[in-house]
């Protein structure tokens, strides 16, 4: 549950890049892979996104996938593949909400970040009785040896990790609405 949620995050914030650059997207004839707010994005997604999503999967795959199977079985490859998806996830939200504002439709890119978004925390909200614990697939299946998310050392790792995302992409944010 954790991963769709983080995966819906990363599509809200390519909306929101596209939606904080628009003067550039309007502007510019450039396509988009070529912009500064794609680039941008890019560089966010290189440098916070992806390792961010990767240490959650290697580091808690169980939690991540919401219990709903054993991934500590997976290969580790393959999280290093599913951490990859969050960059292109974000990046074609972008280009899709450069497409409604080259189609003069900014309210189609705020209502689909903010559904996003909003689908992420109900889909959080829905599945409590599975993210607000920490253990292992097993443990959690077995009723046993598992710890409340707050209690645990992943709780206070998700605020700082959640901090820094927060605090990175807001910076993004200003930076692309301030730019020529």
């Amino acid at each position: 549950m954790p991963l769709l949620a983080v995966f819906l995050a990363h599509g809200a914030l390519g909306l929101g890049a596209s939606w904080c650059s628009q003067q550039e997207l309007r502007a510019s004839p450039r396509a988009v892979p070529w912009t500064r707010g794609f680039l941008a994005l890019a560089a966010h997604e290189a440098l916070v996104g992806m390792p961010t999503l990767a240490w959650l999967l290697f580091r808690h795959p169980d939690w991540m996938v919401g219990y709903t199977f054993d991934a500590a079985r997976l290969p580790s490859a393959l999280g290093l593949v599913v951490a990859a998806l969050a960059a292109p996830c974000a990046l074609g939200s972008y280009a899709l909400g450069a497409w409604l504002l080259r189609s003069q439709r900014p309210r189609g890119v705020v209502f689909a970040g903010g559904g996003a978004l909003a689908l992420a925390v109900a889909l959080l909200a829905a599945a409590w009785s599975r993210v607000g614990v920490v253990g292992s697939t097993v443990q959690f299946r077995g009723g046993f040896g598992i710890e409340p998310l707050g209690a645990s050392s992943l709780g206070g790792i998700l605020w700082a990790l959640g901090l820094l995302t927060a605090v990175t992409a807001g910076h993004l944010g200003w930076t692309l609405r301030r730019a020529p």
